[in-house]
């Protein structure tokens, strides 16, 4: 996938976007990152919405947290899911970053990649 904006049509799209933009606007951040980022040699089909492969981080967008429906990442099959995945993400080394839509509003999660990459040390 390529690292452009693009006119959202969902919420999670509209999530993506903004954490795309923010990214791009950091001066700390490296603009190499992957989207939609598949686990080399893994024989499941997960994805990471956002990855930095050559730093072994990886970030996950968890829309729906706040909800009145239960998301996906908040019914008890969907939550064990996730688990096992980011579980298997850590295994292989990876950093994983969890943020929801207010930490992304807030730039809780823009910050806390900037950490990664050595700003605020």
């Amino acid at each position: 996938m390529t690292n452009k904006v693009k006119l959202a049509t969902s919420e999670k799209e509209k999530l993506q976007n903004m954490f795309r933009l923010h990214v791009k606007s950091s001066k700390f951040v490296p603009n190499t990152y992957v989207e939609e980022y598949k686990l080399p040699n893994c024989k499941r089909k997960w994805r990471f919405d956002f990855a930095w492969p050559s730093h072994m981080l990886l970030v996950e967008l968890e829309g729906g947290t706040w909800g009145k429906k239960p998301s996906r990442h908040t019914t008890g099959k969907g939550f064990q899911d996730d688990c096992i995945k980011y579980n298997e993400a850590e295994l292989r080394g990876y950093c994983l970053f969890r943020f929801d839509t207010p930490m992304i509003r807030r730039l809780d999660a823009l910050l806390t990649v900037e950490r990664f990459f050595g700003k605020y040390k």
